[in-house]
Order: structure tokens, then sequence, then C-alpha cells
């Protein structure tokens, strides 16, 4: 009896042990698979000794507390949350419980009791079969399993033999990943796009680990950089291609109060020493990694900084010129007036613009500039137009450019020229 308990108690040990290190399964995995795989040994433990419970005080005890001990048992048994076949030494299923039979698409013990476990367990070739590979029985092994009831699954099983009186036994403890293998299909298949969008993106894409060195990198902003390979990158301080020393900690501290960082202009050094402007969007994840994308935007730069100096320019062209210039938009309000139309009208700068351009004039000269305006706007006319009037004590031009775009009338400029 002791030498019987003994190696049922050994089986369900390394059982136990082995289950518990299967294909380093995560620990929501594995717990359940080591919990259920003790209880297996102690159901067996059970098995063993529900035959050699000694008579005590009464006759008729040793009866009773067998029974009660095989009802513990297949309680236990039939509440493991892992499947659990007993397999004979001529590969024939002895046993099964709950969870095995609900796995393997089985109404009752009789679908399975009886049979080779080949037919109901295995889609092996027999020179295949793990539990006649006595050798190598104990290592875990993922399997596609036709189920009864037609369906096709993936268990992750592991196989032990052990002596029962004389007897040779195979456990096959196993459990149901087909959803957990699907997720990870589904995670790979989505790291994979995602990397193929990583890698295609014709933005420089990098990522930024919390001590805020570069841990990955696509070959845009390789290309962009100037280097010859990420591997030159990764490892390097990302604030150090900052042109200015403080701009770094400036926008570190925008990402770390809003978790984001969106259209951010910045200057950055290329390998050769060269500077270039970018635009910069950044997303901070929980872990403190960033991730961000950098748009070379040197060239755009370069022509808002022309057309600037070109407006500037401008400006002060009308600025200096002896005759009045102002834009209204489309609702009749000064947007823009030069020092002339200043002087002329007594208003200060900050109080013309905005003003309703109607208010500036005398009264027929506003319903001039009204009825053109109207003109404009109905699409009746789309020609500049001249008037002569008298204003501001002055006999002048008042010239009028409607201006369009997409069609629809946005505003015009007039333009006041003295000829008296």
């Amino acid at each position: 009896m002791a030498a019987a308990i003994f190696a049922i108690a050994a089986a369900a040990m390394l059982l136990l042990g082995e289950i518990s290190t299967l294909l380093q399964l995560p620990w929501a995995v594995r717990i359940p698979l080591v919990a259920s795989a003790a209880v297996v040994g102690l159901a067996f433990l059970i098995r063993a000794l529900k035959r050699r419970v000694p008579a005590k005080n009464k006759p008729g005890d040793s009866d009773d507390k067998t029974i009660e001990l095989k009802d513990t048992m297949a309680g236990i048994f039939s509440m493991l949350p892992i499947g659990v076949l007993v397999i004979d030494s001529d590969y024939t299923v002895v046993d099964a419980n709950q969870e095995a039979m609900r796995i393997l698409g089985a109404s009752a013990l009789p679908d399975l009791a009886g049979r080779s476990c080949k037919d109901v367990f295995c889609l092996s070739l027999d020179e295949d079969c793990l539990i006649k590979d006595k050798e190598n029985i104990g290592r875990p092994a993922e399997l596609d399993v036709d189920t009864l009831d037609g369906r096709r699954i993936t268990i992750l099983k592991r196989a032990h033999y052990f002596e029962l009186e004389g007897r040779t036994l195979i456990i096959e403890a196993f459990m149901d990943i087909t959803a957990q293998k699907e997720a990870e299909s589904a995670e790979k298949a989505s790291r994979r796009q995602y990397r193929r969008l990583f890698e295609r993106n014709i933005a420089g894409v990098l990522t930024i680990g919390p001590d805020g060195t570069i841990i990955d990198c696509n070959k845009a902003l390789v290309r962009t950089l100037g280097y010859e390979g990420a591997s030159d990158l990764i490892g390097k301080r990302a604030g150090d291609f900052f042109v200015e020393p403080g701009e770094r900690q400036r926008s570190l501290t925008r990402i770390r109060k809003y978790g984001e960082l969106a259209n951010y202009e910045v200057r950055v050094r290329r390998k050769n020493g060269s500077e270039l402007w970018v635009l910069g969007n950044a997303v901070q994840f929980d872990d403190g990694i960033i991730q961000c994308t950098l748009t070379d935007i040197t060239e755009l730069i370069m022509i808002r900084e022309a057309a600037a100096k070109e407006t500037h320019k401008l400006r002060s062209m009308i600025e200096g010129m002896d005759e009045g210039i102002a834009v209204v938009d489309e609702k009749g309000t000064v947007t823009e007036a030069n020092q002339w139309i200043v002087e002329k009208t007594g208003m200060p700068r900050e109080k013309l613009v905005g003003s309703n351009v109607l208010r500036l004039f005398d009264a027929s000269v506003s319903n001039d500039i009204e009825a053109t305006a109207e003109g404009f706007r109905s699409g009746g006319n789309r020609e500049k137009l001249a008037i002569e009037r008298k204003m501001f004590g002055l006999l002048v031009s008042l010239r009028f450019q409607p201006i369009f775009r997409d069609g629809k009338y946005r505003g015009m400029v007039l333009h006041i020229v003295d000829i008296t």
C-alpha cells in the first residue's frame, strides 16, 4: 500500500512541477494549471486510499468511510478546472473528468471510456505519439484536436506515467487554449501591421524610453537626421538632437502635463551638424515611453519666412503711401488700414480696425460703398469700380477692388487717391 501511495504522489508531484513551466505561459494561465495538477495528485491519492480504509469502532464503518471517500474523490475530480484523462497501458481511456468531456465534446463518460486515446484526443501520427515516447512523454505539447462534436481546437497538455498496484496508467492533463492562440495570432498580426506602418511612414518615427534614450526608430527618421541605419540612433539621448538647449525640457514639461505634444515646431541637428526644422507630435504612454513623429518642414519654414518678409515689405510700402488703403471683409468690417486712413479719419488704428467701414465716411460715400459691396456680394458685378467723391475736404478717386475666393465674395480693398 505504501509503495502504491508513494508512486501516485510522486507522479502527481512531478506533474505539478512540470506543468508550472509549460511554455512560459502567463501567470493567469499557469496558476490554474499548477493548482489543478495538485488537486489531480490529491484525487488519485484518495482513489488509492479509498479501498484501504481500515475498519474502526463498529462493523460497517469501513464501507461508510469508503463511500464517503468515493464521493469526495468524485467531487474533486469533476470540479477540476482543467481536463484530465486517465489512460491505460494499452492507450485506451479509463476515466475522464467533466472538463475533459466538455473540451472534447463528449456528452458522457461512455463516449470516451474504452476508446483509443488517439481516436478521441490526438491528431498525431503513430510515430509522433507523445505518450508512446516514454523518454519525452513529460514534455509540454500543443496539439490540434478534432472534438467529438466536430470542432477543431488547440490544447496544451502534459502527460506522465505512474504505477498503481502493479498497473501502469497515464495521466493526461490539458486545457483548451484555442482562444489564447487566436488572440496570440491576432496580436502578432497587429504587431506586423503596426511594424509595416511604422517602417513605411513618410514621417520620421522614434520611440523614447523613460530614461530619454531612443529605443526604436524607422528608416524615415534615419534619412531625416542623416544617419546610416537605425542602430546609429538607438541608444542615443533624444534631447541631444535639439538645437536650443532648453527645448528638450520645455517639450518634456508639456508632454508630462498634457500627455501629448501636437504640431510642435522645433529645430534639430543632423549628423553633419546642419540644422533643420521639424514638426513634432508626441504621445506618452502609461509606462513612460514616448512615441514621436517628426516631419521635415525646413522648406515650408523657409517659404513662410520669405512670405513674411515680402508681406512686411509690402506693408511698409502701403504704410508709406500718400494714398488711403483699407481692407474690408464680406461683412463690411475693416481688417486693415494704412496710416493715411488713420490720419484722415482721426481714429486710432486699434479702434479703426474692427469698425464697420460705413461709420468712417459721410452718408453719401457710405451709400456708395454699401451699394458697391451689395453688387459684388450678389454676383451682379465682379469687376473693380472707381468713382469720384468729396471726402476729408478733398476730391478723391474712390476705387473698389473685390476679393473673391472659391467663387464667393470675401470682401474688398478700398483705394482712395487724392485728385484735388
